[in-house]
């Protein structure tokens, strides 16, 4: 048998076999180099798709934490709107009682002073009596009976005209005083109602539909990955905030948010992509988490000082942040 000698020559993409004896060329062979890299390639890809996978799987994990952490905010919202109306209620039930006791009151009152009006008059008719009295007495002043009489009955009528009216006024004390009580109640039950109310309205006030919660606010780079949480004027690239948004009501489509920067001079940042009047802007449609920043990948463009940032929804603030950043 005749041993042959092979030689590998690379033209291209090809490889091709040369047979010493005959001189031949042979057929084009597999270019190992290519399935090595190809093999290559094709762990790489795998290992990209297994990394993908486990963020993706990270993406999920976050979203449903997200989604429980509104849900919670929903419920605790929901709550406190409940209980300040069920509080709410209560005081109006109080303040219906307490307008219908001093309606009794009143009407007690009255009839108070017209029984007053009542003795008054009946104790005049006994004063024209006691004139009648005394003088039928003057007429038998002669006799030591009728003298006696007419002395018994004159103390005997003068008593009880002083004690019924002693009696007559203390009632009518009594019921003043019962009065003035109620009113004081009706006033101070007035005044907690009011402050009921103003609690209730800076609640809402505070709440509207949209409620923010700023996570944190981090010097970061070009692609948001946080450089440090000293915020450094020297050492800044961008100012990078994190924040999520909660609706309490369903939101139309095309929602807008507004961010406003003031640099430390109160000025507004602003630039000739940002909208009339604002830093920025974000369409949402629903409650969401926003990360973004502003700044520049190659040098600072922040001087030390006291940042303020406004987030504004439906042409009102809803969260309003102090920066600071330091030398």
């Amino acid at each position: 048998m005749d041993i042959k000698r092979l030689e590998m020559l690379t033209l291209g993409n090809g490889v091709f076999e040369l047979n010493e004896k005959s001189g031949k060329q042979g057929t084009p062979g597999a270019d190992l180099g290519q399935i090595l890299n190809l093999e290559r390639e094709l762990s790489v890809l795998e290992q990209s798709i297994a990394d993908a996978k486990g963020e993706l799987e990270h993406l999920q994990a976050e979203l449903l934490h997200t989604r429980q952490e509104e849900e919670e905010a929903k419920a605790l919202a929901k709550s406190i709107l409940e209980e300040t109306e069920k509080k709410e209620e209560a005081l109006r039930e109080k303040r219906n009682e307490l307008e219908g006791q001093c309606a009794d009151l009143s009407v007690k009152s009255k009839q108070m002073t017209d029984d007053l009006d009542i003795k008054s008059k009946e104790l005049l008719g006994k004063s024209a009596q006691l004139e009648d009295i005394k003088r039928q007495g003057d007429l038998i002043r002669r006799g030591r009976k009728h003298r006696f009489v007419f002395t018994a009955v004159m103390i005997f009528l003068l008593g009880v005209m002083f004690f019924g009216y002693v009696g007559s006024r203390a009632k009518v004390a009594d019921l003043n005083e019962d009065v003035t009580e109620w009113k004081n109640l009706c006033q101070s039950t007035a005044t907690e109602k009011a402050d009921a109310l103003a609690k209730l309205s800076e609640m809402r006030g505070y709440a509207g539909s949209a409620m923010v919660r700023v996570n944190r606010v981090y010097n970061a780079d070009e692609e948001g990955r946080k450089i440090s949480d000293d915020l450094k004027a020297s050492e800044m690239r961008y100012l990078h905030y994190d924040f999520d948004l909660l609706f309490l009501e369903d939101v139309a489509a095309g929602t807008v948010i507004y961010v406003d920067l003031y640099y430390p001079d109160g000025s507004l940042k602003h630039s000739s992509s940002s909208p009339p009047g604002h830093t920025t802007s974000y369409d949402v449609y629903e409650s969401c988490n926003v990360s973004r920043g502003w700044g520049n990948a190659s040098k600072s463009i922040y001087t030390a000082g006291l940042y303020r940032m406004d987030l504004v929804y439906e042409d009102r603030i809803i969260c309003s942040k102090k920066i600071e950043i330091s030398d």
